[in-house]
């Protein structure tokens, strides 16, 4: 379940807590909340998350994926605070006001990096030292690292950037992906016989950096390969917005409105203005080709949580 601090309900016995903004919940992450899971196993509490709702930057994830992937990874409660709350609180103030009285902590877990309290001034030593006092466990995480580097969202953010999302999806553990509705569009696709789902997402997302994808497209319970534009289209307009336009191979239906997951699994090539609209179409058909064997090849990935 997913709570506000007002909502939670009580937990006579305690909770173990894991602390962190877990953007993304990437393998870093995934490692902190199993170890979580071994705490609460080992001691027969429930697992909770105690984090922010809305996070500084473009996000990995909207705060409802976010709640999905960490209950997927172990989490039994997710708890959303709000930043302001907390920011003027001491180190010692935040354990006292919101890991003990309002959760109720017997253990804590943070990752090696983890800050908290009034300018951040407070770091996984000091909650060591605050738990050691309070006689409460704490477990501190450290680094997982792939390629010699660590594991983080900062890094998986630029990666995307750069169109790497292949590197992404292996710190994730799976394809990046963007959840939303499907919306109204040109309908510039139907005119030459490839169909496209239109959907927008805002500064608070973060995308991969603009050109054509080959994607997993997640409808309903099924999933199908898929090829994605991200940008403008200049072939056919000037100067428009950023939007994700995604031809899906092997389906026919409308879908306006309805909520859709589109994995990114390889950067194919730039966005490009075409001479013609025959070519464009051309190009596209030979994306859809591609798209297909990358799909084939990438079906080791788990595609449940997208």
């Amino acid at each position: 379940m997913t709570y506000s601090i007002a909502t939670l309900p009580a937990s006579a016995g305690g909770r173990i807590v894991a602390l962190g903004n877990f953007d993304g919940v990437h393998k870093g992450h995934q490692a902190l909340l199993a170890e979580a899971k071994r705490l609460g196993e080992e001691l027969s509490l429930p697992v909770t998350v105690w984090s922010f709702k809305t996070l500084p930057g473009a996000a990995l994830t909207s705060s409802e994926r976010r709640a999905a992937y960490l209950r997927k990874y172990g989490a039994d409660e997710v708890v959303y605070d709000a930043f302001d709350r907390v920011r003027g609180l001491s180190p010692a103030q935040f354990f006292r006001d919101v890991l003990q009285t309002a959760l109720n902590v017997k253990a804590c877990v943070c990752g090696f990096n983890y800050s908290f309290g009034k300018q951040g001034v407070g770091n996984a030593e000091t909650l060591k030292t605050l738990c050691s006092e309070a006689g409460i466990l704490c477990s501190v995480v450290p680094e997982v690292a792939l390629a010699g580097e660590t594991v983080s969202s900062s890094r998986i953010r630029a990666l995307l950037r750069e169109g790497r999302t292949e590197e992404a999806a292996a710190l994730l553990g799976r394809p990046y992906a963007l959840t939303g509705k499907v919306e109204g569009g040109r309908h510039f696709g139907r005119t030459i016989g490839l169909p496209t789902l239109n959907q927008r997402f805002g500064e608070e997302i973060c995308l991969p950096k603009g050109g054509v994808y080959a994607t997993a497209c997640r409808i309903g319970g099924e999933v199908y390969p898929a090829v994605t534009n991200v940008g403008c289209c200049p072939t056919v307009t000037e100067g428009g917005e950023m939007v994700v336009e995604t031809h899906v191979l092997d389906f026919e239906g409308e879908l306006y409105g309805e909520e859709v997951s589109v994995g990114f699994l390889r950067r194919l090539r730039e966005e490009r203005k075409f001479s013609s609209v025959d070519e464009l179409k051309e190009e596209i058909e030979r994306n859809c080709r591609e798209a297909k064997e990358v799909f084939s090849v990438c079906l080791g990935f788990d595609f449940s949580d997208f």
